[in-house]
Formats: C-alpha cells, structure tokens, sequence
C-alpha cells in the first residue's frame, strides 16, 4: 500500500474534524432517501408480479403463494397444498 504524503500535514484533531464533517453531509444527503425508502409499504403482489415477470420460471406460483400467505387464515388453501407450492417455488 503506498501511502501520499499530504502537502500540508494536519494535526490529528482537524484530520478527525475533517472527518466527521463529511460523515455529517454524507447521513445529511442520504437521510431523506433512505427515509422515504423505509417509510413506503410494500404491495407484495405488484412485486411478486415484477419478479415473476422478469423471471418466468415461477409461473404464476410465487404470487399465489404470497396471496395466500398474506389472507387470513379462513380463506387460506389447504396447508399441504401451499407447502407443495412453497417447497416447488424453493427450489
């Protein structure tokens, strides 16, 4: 590893200055992206159905088992045959 020598040397608080000022406009510039990211719900079914359109080998089963999963229990297919999905999808 080659190490530059700076034209003016820094003392080690303004190096750690330097620093922290960039971290602070780094976190400044990412927050509101990052925010709206983890603030948006997620439509498990449009994004099933992005995948398997990029993806045809899923063939309809990652959607049905996702809505599956995602409606109550009531209206829910038989177990065995959500498992047998399940376990297609899997492999």
């Amino acid at each position: 590893m080659v190490r530059r020598r700076s034209p003016v040397p820094l003392p080690g608080k303004a190096r750690l200055g330097l620093l922290l000022t960039n971290l602070a406009a780094v976190l400044v510039v990412m927050f509101r992206p990052v925010a709206q990211v983890l603030r948006r719900e997620v439509n498990w079914i449009d994004a099933t159905d992005q995948i398997e359109t990029h993806n045809p080998r899923f063939a309809e089963r990652l959607q049905t088992i996702t809505s599956q999963l995602l409606s109550t229990p009531q209206v829910r297919g038989s177990p065995e045959i959500l498992d047998s999905i399940i376990a297609d999808v899997n492999w």
